[in-house]
């Protein structure tokens, strides 16, 4: 198998890393309009539309996933290494998006009012996506090492 093809989907699963970091600034990120809770000046969150791009992110990161594999039974062992390093950072990926979808799902539930969500479940969940964003960024450390190998 030619490396240009492992750079393509690996590139593909980077630029859903980067939409990913985007929708969790949306939610996260402190800024001076989210701090001061004027009308003129404070930015609603838009929760529901963090949860669509969570739901598009994690699709695609599924089909990607699928491809990786079907690219892992025809490629020599050099080039296995590094896909199943892929697949299992993809995979972290996966349920970090996850989380962060059922965040966003949660907290537009409370914002609109349908339904309720305690602090003490928003902690619990929030600690399980911090725990799970660890684990995406332990296998990205030693997935970058590895990237120039084949590059």
């Amino acid at each position: 198998m030619d490396n240009k093809q492992i750079i393509d989907v690996s590139i593909k699963i980077n630029d859903l890393l980067l939409q990913y970091v985007a929708t969790h600034d949306d939610i996260f990120k402190t800024s001076i309009r989210k701090i001061i809770p004027l009308p003129f000046i404070f930015k609603k969150i838009d929760y529901q539309a963090c949860y669509r791009m969570a739901d598009n992110i994690l699709s695609q990161l599924v089909e990607n996933d699928l491809l990786i594999s079907k690219m892992y039974s025809i490629c020599d062992e050099s080039q296995k290494k590094y896909l199943e390093l892929l697949s299992q950072y993809v995979r972290a990926l996966i349920n970090t998006v996850d989380l962060l979808k059922s965040l966003s799902s949660s907290l537009y539930a409370k914002s609109e009012r349908l339904a309720t969500y305690s602090w003490k479940q928003y902690k619990i969940e929030l600690a399980q996506y911090e725990s799970s964003v660890q684990e995406y960024s332990s296998f990205g450390k030693r997935l970058n090492e590895l990237y120039n190998t084949i590059a």
